[in-house]
């Protein structure tokens, strides 16, 4: 098996992951928002919880985060690495 082979079916499996968790936090109670997004949904709704998946963002990577979750706009948002075997 190569290693490009291997690489890309361990990012599937990874986003795979990622959707399992973005979809348990939908069934919480948390609406998906682009990044973009966040601040003015805030501002016009004032709606919380919030989940934004940063996954494909290079500047989120190298932090390993895949997904932020907002509570309260006086609070950081909550980082979350997604891992899935």
């Amino acid at each position: 098996m190569s290693q490009l082979y291997q690489f890309s079916q361990n990012l599937a499996i990874g986003k795979q992951g990622e959707w399992q968790m973005i979809r348990f936090f939908i069934w919480l109670g948390f609406t998906q928002v682009e990044l973009e997004e966040v601040y003015q949904y805030q501002l016009e709704r004032q709606g919380y919880p919030l989940i934004v998946d940063v996954s494909d963002r290079p500047d989120y990577q190298v932090q390993e985060i895949d997904l932020l979750l907002y509570y309260h706009p006086d609070k950081c948002p909550i980082s979350v690495e997604v891992k899935k075997q």
